[in-house]
C-alpha cells in the first residue's frame, strides 16, 4: 500500500494498523469488517472489484500511539449508513456491493464513520482541547499545498482523499483514531437541544451534510438562469435523499417531491416533504403536470441506487441539472444531442467537506425537529454488531443510530 500523506501513515502497518510500538499496549473493543481480497475479472470499482465474503466480527483492537495531527474520540454514539450495510451485502458471486474506495479489509478494518464523542487524547501538534465534544467529516482530504485540488479548497474531490470507516478504521468502537482536521464541536447542537439529545442528534449531521453538498452542487448549475419556479424531484426517501430535500426546501424550492416505495421511509419523510410519492404515481399525467408542470422539475437528484441517470435526464426541465449521489458501480450513458439540444447538465457530488457546520446548524433548529429521521436506536457494541449480520433488515430504516458508551 502507497503511503499517502503524514495523517494516514499508521494504516501502513496493515493488521497492526494501530500500531507505532512493538510493546503491549491496552485494547478496546471494537467492531470490524473482515473480507478476502480476491481481484475481480471483469475489474468492478471499488470494495465490490475485489473483496469477497464481507463479514462483521467483534474484536479488541490496541489502543493507538497517537501520530501528529492525530486525536483520539471516546465513541457515545454512532450512525448505520447505507456504505455499511452496502459493505456487508454480497453479490450472486459474494463480493461486495460497495463500488466505493476501500482498503485493509483483508486485515480487519473498524467500521463505521458518522459519530458523536469526546475527544480524550491528542497527538503532536493538535490544538483542540481535550473533553471537546465532537463529530467529523468522514471525508479526509489531504491538504497539501502540492496538491491543486486542495489548493483550490476544492476538499471533496482530492485525489488522496480516504474515506474513514472503509480505507481507515473507524468508529464502530470505543475510541475511534481520527485526523484533527475532520473534527467539529457540536455546541449548537448541545446548546439547542440539551446534552444527551443532542449528542445523539448529532450523528445525523454528517449524512445531512452530504445532501447540503448534492442539492448545492445541482442548484450551481441552474442558478444563473431567471426562473419564477424552481422545483425538485428527489429518487429515495432514505437519509441522503431526505437530506437533499431539505436543502431543496430552504433554497425556496417549490414543490419539492421524494420518490419513494418503501412505506416506513416515506411515512418518515413526510415529516419534512411537501409531496413523497411512490415510484409508480410519477407516472400518472395529473400529478406531474400538477407538482411540475409541462416543463418538468428543475433539479433531479438520484440518491436511490436503482433510476437510471439517463431517465432522470429525460425528466429535468430545460436547462435544469441532474445530481447523482448514490455509488451503484455502473456505467452512465445518456442521450447526448438531448442533453446538448436541451441544456441539460449532469453532476455528481461526492463528500461533504465544508457543509458540516451548516449541517449542524440545520439540526439545531427546533422548527426542523431533525432527530425524527431517527428511525431505530441499538444499545451497546452487541447490539449492534448482531443487527449487521443481517444488513436487509436496515430496509425499513431512515437512520439507525447506536449507543456505543456512556460517560456523562
Amino acid at each position: 500500500m502507497k503511503t499517502l500523506f503524514a495523517t494516514r501513515e499508521w494504516m501502513e502497518l496493515g493488521s497492526k494498523a494501530y500500531l507505532v510500538s512493538r510493546a503491549p499496549r491496552a485494547t478496546s473493543p471494537c467492531v470490524e469488517i473482515h473480507a478476502d481480497i480476491v481481484p475481480r475479472q471483469p475489474d468492478r470499482p471499488g470494495a465490490m472489484g475485489k473483496y469477497l465474503n464481507p463479514h462483521v466480527v467483534l474484536t479488541e483492537r490496541e489502543v493507538p500511539v497517537l501520530l501528529p495531527g492525530m486525536v483520539l474520540v471516546e465513541v457515545w454514539f454512532v450512525g448505520v449508513c447505507g456504505s455499511d450495510l452496502h459493505a456487508l451485502q454480497t453479490d450472486a458471486q459474494g463480493y461486495s456491493m460497495f463500488s466505493g474506495p476501500s482498503d485493509c479489509w483483508e486485515h480487519g478494518l473498524q467500521l463505521g464513520h458518522e459519530f458523536v464523542g469526546r475527544v480524550v487524547a491528542r497527538g503532536p501538534g493538535v490544538k483542540i482541547a481535550i473533553g471537546t465534544i465532537v463529530t467529523a467529516d468522514s471525508l479526509v482530504p489531504c491538504r497539501q499545498s502540492e496538491c491543486g485540488t486542495c489548493e483550490k479548497e476544492n476538499f471533496n474531490y482530492c485525489p488522496n482523499a480516504y474515506l474513514i470507516g472503509l480505507e481507515a478504521h473507524g468508529a464502530f468502537g470505543e475510541l475511534a483514531c481520527v485526523p484533527a482536521s475532520a473534527l467539529h464541536p457540536i455546541d449548537v447542537v448541545l446548546d439547542s437541544l440539551g446534552f444527551e439529545e443532542g449528542c445523539r442528534a448529532a450523528v445525523v449531521a454528517e449524512p445531512l451534510a452530504v445532501g447540503l453538498h448534492a442539492f448545492g452542487s445541482a442548484d450551481s448549475c441552474v442558478r444563473h438562469a431567471r426562473r419564477s419556479r424552481r422545483s425538485a424531484l428527489i429518487h429515495g426517501g432514505g437519509m441522503i435523499g431526505v437530506a437533499i430535500g431539505i436543502a431543496a426546501r430552504e433554497h425556496g424550492y417549490s414543490p419539492v417531491v421524494i420518490s419513494e416505495p418503501n412505506q416506513a421511509r416515506a411515512e418518515r419523510a413526510k415529516l419534512f416533504m411537501e409531496y413523497v410519492v411512490h415510484p409508480d404515481e410519477l407516472e400518472e399525467i395529473e400529478f406531474w403536470m400538477n407538482a411540475f408542470g409541462k416543463f418538468g422539475p428543475t433539479v433531479v437528484a438520484e440518491a436511490s441506487g436503482v433510476v437510471d441517470i439517463a431517465t432522470a435526464a429525460e425528466q429535468v426541465e430545460i436547462g435544469g441539472a441532474v445530481v447523482g449521489v448514490a455509488r451503484t458501480g455502473q456505467n452512465c450513458c445518456v442521450a447526448s444531442d438531448l442533453m446538448m439540444t436541451e441544456g441539460k447538465t449532469i453532476t455528481w457530488a461526492r463528500g461533504h467537506v465544508g457543509y458540516l457546520p451548516k449541517a449542524l446548524s440545520l439540526l439545531a433548529r427546533h422548527d426542523l425537529a431533525l432527530s425524527e429521521l431517527i428511525s431505530r436506536d441499538l444499545h451497546g457494541l452487541d447490539q449492534l454488531h448482531v443487527a449487521l449480520q443481517k444488513p436487509e433488515l436496515f430496509a425499513d430504516d431512515t437512520k439507525v443510530v447506536c449507543e456505543i458508551k456512556r460517560s456523562f
